[in-house]
């Protein structure tokens, strides 16, 4: 039976752009070997890793879909494991009705920056009512001091 599996693999910063097409290639040609049908491919970009893995700090994140027999998995999951620029990777079965990692992380992205935008706007509310607050404050004060002298001189 075929199934639907999403690869995240990660390759070290160390590799430049240029050299790292080379290395995408080679996963891929991997993946047609053992008789998947890459369904979408996308790179994830480079990013700070959350611990480091064969002394480096940041890596490339790649994602690629592929349709494959249950049987074939185990030798390319070996296939891969073996590719020496490959520093992590894991393959997850895929539900089509579940969302995807990259439509996970588009949506985790999306709310980070709703979340920063209402912070923003949060912050220039409360920047404004401070405001409006210290004028009401100095026209106060200004109309007290006025009762004060006129008190004194008459």
């Amino acid at each position: 039976m075929v199934n639907h599996y999403e690869l995240l693999y990660l390759i070290p910063a160390k590799f430049t752009d240029d050299e790292l097409e080379p290395i995408k290639q080679k996963v891929r040609q991997i993946i047609e070997k053992s008789g998947a049908t890459v369904t979408h491919e996308e790179s994830l970009g480079k990013r700070r890793l959350a611990y480091v893995i064969k002394q480096e700090s940041f890596g490339y994140y790649l994602l690629m879909e592929f349709d494959l027999e249950g049987a074939d998995l185990r030798k390319l999951d070996n296939e891969i494991k073996l590719t020496e620029e490959v520093m992590r990777h894991t393959i997850v079965k895929r539900d089509q009705k579940a969302p995807s990692f990259r439509e996970m992380t588009q949506r985790h992205e999306r709310e980070r920056a709703e979340q920063t935008q209402r912070e923003v706007e949060e912050k220039k509310s409360a920047e404004e009512n401070a405001k409006k607050k210290e004028k009401v404050d100095i026209k106060e004060l200004d109309n007290k001091l006025d009762e004060i002298l006129e008190g004194e001189i008459m």
